[in-house]
């Protein structure tokens, strides 16, 4: 986003609106900007094969954030792997900021949550950690003919979330497409394109083709719920 409020590319992917801030400096360019949703992503968590505990609620997701717990024993009590590390994908990531703004009311991660380089940094990470939890998008996890995918899942266990509001305490998602589309895992986030809309560009032609039938099927198959064509 910085690099094209400063013209210097002229379209952003991204997994959120474009901020106030970010607004208002967007309405002080000479061009307008398009901002469309073209699909809809997950975080998903994934721990070590060593760790039992799958199963987990928003509250005890918010605990491993906020710092509220430190030490696995203090979310589950037979729980001995120890203190807590949460693996985000980068400094960068869209990730941090979505459970600061969803769960941590802007407040900062605890000092335990920390970023690696890349998504298979953090799956070899949590592979090699019994204690650590990692954090990676939907679509790792998703595209069924992604022959890396099928490998690393053999090698962690991805965790399921209790909602918030839920009418049997048994009840858990998955995070997959289908949970994604209806909205009944948590922690869904919405994927933006934002461009400049001067004229005759590529930029707008790109955004055309994403939200189309064939850009939609294209994010359908590689593992993300497209926005904007029934499935």
């Amino acid at each position: 986003m910085r690099l094209m409020l400063a013209d210097s590319c002229k379209l952003a992917i991204i997994p959120r609106k474009a901020t106030a801030a970010e607004q208002v400096a967007i309405d002080q360019e000479q061009y307008k900007f398009s901002q469309v949703k073209v699909a809809i992503d997950a975080l998903a968590f994934i721990i070590n094969n060593n760790n039992t505990d799958t199963i987990f609620t928003v509250n005890q997701i918010k605990q491993l954030m906020d710092g509220t717990a430190t030490d696995w024993s203090q979310i589950f009590s037979k729980n001995k792997l120890g203190k807590l590390q949460v693996v985000f994908d980068n400094p960068g990531s869209g990730a941090t900021q979505y459970f600061k703004d969803s769960l941590l009311n802007g407040k900062d991660l605890a000092k335990h949550c920390f970023a690696v380089n890349t998504n298979p940094e953090v799956i070899d990470y949590v592979e090699k950690n019994k204690n650590a939890i990692g954090i990676i998008g939907l679509n790792w996890i998703s595209d069924k003919d992604d022959s890396k995918m099928k490998g690393f899942l053999n090698r962690i266990k991805v965790v399921e979330v209790i909602p918030r509001k839920i009418t049997y305490e048994s009840l858990t998602y998955k995070p997959i497409q289908a949970n994604v589309a209806i909205r009944q895992y948590p922690f869904c986030r919405e994927i933006f394109v934002i461009g400049r809309q001067a004229s005759l560009t590529l930029g707008n032609d790109f955004i055309n083709y994403i939200i189309g039938d064939q850009g939609q099927r294209i994010i359908l198959k590689a593992g993300l719920v497209p926005a904007k064509a029934p499935i």
